[in-house]
């Protein structure tokens, strides 16, 4: 833009302006822009992933004991086993499998309900006498309530499992103990497989002992690094490193060409670590974070540093800059915005074939639309991140619903029982159909014990009619019941009676611990009647409902009890709330999952391989430590899903997990993320159309 004073001066000054409104002004923004974006989101990748590896080695820290690992691959076998028929041919299919997986140097002896030792193949038949009287002597307790046994085959425990007592063994079923086999230090489990939860009827049992030489060194990491490795493979690398010697390091030198590493390079860098009293190492390429296994031995995980993808687009970032800015230099400079002679200079080229006025409209049009992309992508997140907080409020609600319907179901059982205390079957005492009524409510998990008792406390009916002479519950039901006539229907108390009283408070006050109350609290438990009720028996929990039984006005009424195992009733009212949401085939209507998980170990999960995800035992073991909720976004399937799990207040012996696809949450947010993308064209694309407009404006 010459003019006749000074228009050279003009025209450069007018080219450093553009210049620096269009080139410099534009290079700083987005250079800082992407600074703060990227390191924002390297910040949050790293803390995510620390965390994440940090539990992951917590875990394998706490699995990797190769004890635990076997007591718990055994107490898995137990599982098995119990869920099916106890049987030769079902013994050996699961400890075929079991040796398939590396576990041959374990010796098992399996034994009958007599401790009789079965002919089961696979098993060893070396010191049969021997094993026999050791099982013999450890069922001793459970079945008859004695433990002579255990102190005359003292010298058989002495000789092959020393180093403990025989009634610490007995007490230990389900744990793999550490003892000495023979004077040298070896391993002895046990187990005993049990019929209904009320009839405790033993099927059978076994024994399986090795010695600590036959095990294989890092077994249990050996096999849990491998599964992990296979399931983060190319992602991270999880490891061990041998610091006295690396070529013992797992996994082997093969696996971690990926990483770009080898176990002499990590032993180095982890030592070093170890000498500055740091657990993590942060490199431009690599993300390490280890955790303490043993003195000589330091778990650790690799995974790729988000920086060198961000490093990458970094540097993408300033090559289109640079090439900006030596487009915008060659417009200011070369063509020194002067425009053809006779031309208006708004509407002559400058840039791209762009006109002046062009130009500015579409510089203008930029602003917006970078503004638009970078508000609603933090409006995304934070929209995501809202979903994930309403979705877990919704798990945990379903969780809360599931156990306060547990209620609903007590009061239905309770509804059954009343039902059944109306039969004509139960008033007139018509023992068949009493049998077929009481087998079936067992089919339907109603009942385990069903007594019918006259006036003077004498059985009438029993269901099922074989019990031991061991059955606690015949000892204390005639007191109970006579303490129950007198209590209700104004009887009155005969010397017998008031014997039978002070029998049944000095026994339920002398087995407090058995009885898990004292014998006036344990009797309003039986005086409730027409309720179901719940007490301990034992060390377990049960079900009673006690009801008056009318025969007319000219008979004495029966006092019926119906007996039933809170466990087996709260697991069953589970399985039926898991398999009722399985079921549902419609996850756009129902999304959530549900599953349960025993605290007892030896127990099964419901469904049955749900364990087999990591996150399982992770948040179940902080949940035992913490008695509270927990929340999780995990894989599961190869499928993201948002996780809650937490402890039932009506059904303590279990946790429940509820489960949510995170792909619906994603489904949410990229629909959201298209309309911020469209929002963004849209001003683009209206400032594209009035460009090409404004030089005929």
């Amino acid at each position: 833009m010459k003019t006749k004073n000074g228009g050279d001066i003009s025209s450069g000054r007018f080219a450093l302006a553009f210049f620096f409104v269009f080139a410099i002004v534009p290079a700083f923004l987005a250079l800082m822009g992407w600074r703060f974006i990227s390191s924002q989101r390297i910040a949050v990748l790293k803390d995510a992933s620390v965390a994440e590896m940090q539990n992951d080695l917590l875990r394998l820290r706490r699995d990797g004991d190769d004890r635990l690992y076997i007591q718990r691959r055994l107490n898995f076998l137990y599982g098995n086993v119990a869920e099916e028929e106890f049987n030769a041919a079902i013994v050996e299919k699961y400890l075929t499998s079991l040796r398939e997986e590396g576990f041959g140097f374990v010796n098992f002896r399996f034994f009958a309900p007599d401790a009789v030792a079965l002919d089961i193949k696979g098993q060893t038949n070396t010191r049969r006498a021997m094993l026999q009287k050791i099982f013999e002597a450890l069922i001793q307790p459970d079945t008859t309530g004695e433990n002579s046994l255990l102190l005359r085959y003292r010298p058989f425990f002495d000789a092959f499992v020393g180093g403990i007592t025989p009634s610490e063994i007995a007490h230990e079923k389900s744990s793999l103990l550490r003892v000495m086999m023979n004077g040298k230090p070896g391993y002895f489990y046990w187990n005993t497989f049990q019929g209904a939860e009320l009839d405790a009827k033993l099927k059978g049992g076994f024994l399986a002992y090795f010695g600590a030489s036959e095990m294989p060194e890092n077994m249990a990491l050996e096999h849990i690094l491998a599964t992990m490795n296979d399931e983060a493979r190319g992602r991270r690398v999880y490891g061990l490193a041998d610091l006295n010697a690396p070529e013992k390091s797992l996994p082997s030198e093969l696996e971690l060409v990926s990483s770009r590493v080898s176990h002499a390079d990590l032993v180095k860098k982890i030592s070093a670590l170890r000498k500055n009293f740091t657990a993590m190492h942060d490199s431009e390429d690599m993300l390490l974070v280890t955790e303490f296994f043993t003195p000589d031995k330091v778990l650790y995980c690799l995974e790729p540093s988000p920086q060198g993808f961000y490093r990458d687009v970094s540097t993408l970032l300033k090559i289109l800059v640079l090439v900006w800015l030596l487009v915008v230099a060659r417009a200011s400079v070369i063509q020194g915005i002067e425009g053809e002679p006779g031309s208006e200079a708004g509407v002559a080229a400058v840039c791209f074939g762009l006109s002046l006025r062009q130009f500015i409209v579409l510089f203008a049009a930029t602003v917006p639309a970078l503004v638009v992309l970078a508000l609603g992508t933090q409006y995304r997140e934070a929209f995501g991140r809202m979903l994930e907080q309403k979705t877990f409020a919704r798990l945990t609600e379903r969780i809360e619903s599931v156990d306060e319907n547990y209620q609903v179901a007590v009061r239905n059982l309770e509804q059954v029982y009343q039902k059944v205390a109306r039969l004509s079957a139960v008033r007139d005492l018509d023992s068949k159909k009493l049998e077929e009524l009481s087998t079936d409510l067992n089919r339907k998990d109603a009942i385990n014990r069903l007594h019918i008792v006259d006036r003077n406390g004498n059985t009438r009916f029993a269901w099922p009619a074989e019990r031991s002479s061991n059955d606690i519950t015949r000892k204390i039901i005639p007191a109970i019941s006579r303490r129950i006539f007198i209590t209700q229907r104004g009887d009155e108390a005969s010397l017998q009676d008031k014997v039978s009283d002070m029998m049944m408070d000095s026994f339920s006050d002398s087995f407090a611990d058995v009885l898990g109350d004292t014998g006036a609290s344990l009797l309003r438990t039986f005086e409730n009647l027409d309720r179901v009720n719940e007490f301990w028996l034992g060390n377990r929990r049960h079900y009673v409902y006690t009801s008056f039984v009318e025969r007319g006005s000219k008979k004495d009424p029966w006092l019926l009890y119906i007996w039933h195992g809170t466990v087996s009733f709260a697991q069953r009212y589970l399985q039926r709330q898991i398999q009722r949401n399985v079921a549902s085939s419609d996850i756009q209507q129902d999304p959530i999952r549900l599953a349960m998980v025993p605290r007892q170990r030896s127990s099964l999960p419901f469904p049955r391989d749900f364990n087999k995800y990591p996150f399982v035992g992770q948040m179940c073991e902080q949940i035992a430590s913490t008695e509270v909720q927990r929340y999780a976004l995990d894989s599961m399937g190869g499928e993201q899903w948002l996780i809650a799990a937490a402890p039932l207040k009506r059904v303590p012996d279990y946790l429940l997990f509820a489960m949510y696809p995170h792909r619906l949450i994603e489904q949410q947010t990229f629909w959201l993320t298209a309309m911020i993308y469209l929002a963004a064209a849209l001003c683009l694309a209206s400032a594209i159309a009035l460009a090409r407009i404004i030089d005929h404006l």
